[in-house]
């Protein structure tokens, strides 16, 4: 845990983190000395990390974030991922979330609070389930079920996630979908 402590300076924090293969959580809450590398630093070296808070770090972007998860697409596997604070950063998108979806299945903790960007379509994007996805834990809902024109016949895959804790506060363009869309 490292919340706080406002004299760490980025290139200390990234040899750390270079040099710590086995950690398992991180809490950078709020420090100005997280960037965008130092996520690909974690992606990189970091391949045990379960728990990761990178609120209000305001030198983060969407960038940063999406290498955590575009480390796993590229080397297919899974992230151990459980938690993932993010509140305050600046935007996501329904890329960012739809790999969020596929390559963390086993999220637990996701504080999206004051995303103001963060639109239904992103969630529906979370929840989404390919047909080709075969090892993906799914269930099958009427158009009714997912929140849909009832009279339409199409029938929706959607993800069945692990999530316990679920911050959608004080973002402005969520709507009564995406509580049908999880």
């Amino acid at each position: 845990n490292l919340s706080g402590c406002s004299y760490i300076t980025t290139s200390s924090l990234h040899n750390l983190l270079s040099r710590s293969p086995h950690l398992t959580k991180l809490n950078v809450k709020g420090l100005q000395c997280v960037t965008n590398e130092m996520c690909r630093t974690l992606a990189s070296n970091c391949p045990s990390l379960q728990y990761l808070n990178l609120s209000y770090c305001y030198n983060v972007d969407l960038d940063g974030v999406l290498s955590l998860v575009s480390t796993c697409e590229t080397l297919q596997r899974v992230s151990p991922l459980k938690g993932l604070r993010l509140a305050g950063l600046r935007r996501t998108s329904e890329r960012f979330m739809s790999l969020l979806g596929k390559y963390a299945p086993d999220l637990e903790v996701l504080d999206l609070t004051g995303i103001r960007g963060l639109q239904n379509s992103a969630l529906a994007a979370y929840v989404a389930c390919a047909n080709d996805e075969f090892d993906c834990n799914f269930v099958t809902l009427t158009s009714r079920e997912a929140g849909r024109d009832p009279g339409d016949p199409t029938k929706y895959r959607r993800r069945v996630t692990k999530i316990r804790h679920l911050s959608l506060s004080q973002c402005p363009l969520i709507t009564d979908i995406a509580c049908s869309n999880l």
